[in-house]
Formats: C-alpha cells, structure tokens, sequence
C-alpha cells in the first residue's frame, strides 16, 4: 500500500489513476446490524444495503444438530428486519462459517422468502468442494474470501463455482497488487467483488481506490473503529 501511495503522490496523481482509472464515481457501502432495531439505526444512517449476522437464537450458539425451534427462531429475526427495512433495501445474511454444513442448509432455505443478498460463509472456506456442492442448491449468490489469501485460491473457488461474491480482503490477500488480478479473475466467471475490510481504514480505503477502476464492483465493506484511540 504504501509503495503505490509514494507512486502516486511522486506523479501527481491518485492509485486510482495508476490502476487504470474510474470505472465509477461513487463507492457503496453497507452497513450492518444484528436486529430489527439495528436495522433502523443503519436505514437512519443514510445505508440502503447492510449485513445481518445469524450465528445465534434464543441466546446462544448453533449446535452441530439443530431444532426447529432454533431455526424459526433465526427466521423471526430476519423476517422483522426484512419488514423494518422493505424490499428495496439489499440484506446479506452472514453465517460466518459459524454453523455445520446441514444446519446451513435448513437456514439458507428457511430464508429464502426474504430474498438475502447473499449467504457469507455458510461453512468454512477450507472446504470449498462442499461449499460449491452447497451453491448448487440455491439462488442466493454465497460470498466468502476475507481469510484467502492468494489469487490462486479465488481461482480455485471460482473454478468450483463455490462462490459468486468475492469477500476479498486487501490486507489479507496481498495488496493493492494482488487484489486487482482477483478481480480481473473474478469478472471471467460472472463474479462481483465485495471486498473485506475490517483492519483499518487505510487498508479500506486503499481496496475502495481498487474498488473504483473494476468493472466487476458491488459494493464495500467498513472497518469498525471502535477500537480507534480518540
């Protein structure tokens, strides 16, 4: 990141620039909740796409079976958030790898009245034979990459149709460098890049520069700064 950034302050110019150029104006970014009342915090903060974790129910975690109970418990909660924020507002559920592969299956297709933007993670990424074979089954886009780390993995996962989202993460899979032949990869299997982005905002901002010159672009993840000393 910081070579590219000496590079462009010595020219003149922004990496955007050295990486070809705008291929947009404008970058989108979603938010983030857990309930139908955090959904109204993000839709009050000016967001129109967010991400809604669903790693638990009824106060604690999936076990490796689960219940009807736990599911509809899951389906309550995303049903509220779907009515809290309407049809126009893009919701991508994220199941972090937080589940097992059956326990995945009942979710993702309990949910899918509510049309999510996509399902994150819906098993680990290590297993991305199962992950494509999971794909198969339904509609809803996956997304998964935060913890890839080269560009042939996401040639790989591409190849196996495992995912059509991209959840890169430029401080994880190599850079500015390497994150744009991801997404050049990517565009040659119909995938959209959803970039990762929790360690910082200078690693954010330097994958949103690469965000604006691909063509291939949906929309971008925030750092929490929570942690950020005032």
């Amino acid at each position: 990141i910081a070579m590219w950034d000496i590079k462009g302050k010595a020219l003149g110019v922004p990496v955007y620039e050295l990486l070809g150029g705008l291929t947009r104006n404008k970058i989108r970014c979603y938010g983030q909740a857990a309930t139908p009342d955090g959904a109204k915090q993000v839709l009050a903060e000016g967001y129109q796409s967010m991400k809604v974790g669903v790693s638990s129910a009824r106060g604690r975690n999936s076990r490796y079976v689960e219940n009807p109970d736990f599911i509809q418990a899951v389906v309550e909660n995303i049903k509220g958030i779907r009515e809290v924020i309407g049809p126009k507002v893009d919701m991508g559920i994220e199941l972090h790898g937080d589940h097992q592969p059956q326990t995945s299956m009942l979710l993702i297709k309990a949910l899918e009245p509510f049309q999510a933007w996509f399902y994150e993670e819906p098993i680990q990424f290590q297993n991305l034979s199962l992950m494509a074979e999971m794909a198969k089954k339904t509609y809803i886009p996956f997304a998964t990459g935060e913890r890839m780390v080269t560009k042939w993995q996401f040639r790989d996962l591409l190849s196996l149709g495992a995912a059509s989202l991209l959840h890169a993460d430029l401080t994880h899979c190599g850079g500015i460098t390497e994150l744009k032949p991801i997404a050049t990869i990517a565009e040659g299997f119909y995938a959209g890049m959803l970039p990762h982005a929790k360690e910082g905002i200078v690693g954010a901002v330097a994958s949103m520069h690469v965000a604006a010159t691909i063509p291939n672009f949906v929309a971008h993840e925030l750092p929490s700064l929570q942690a950020v000393p005032k």
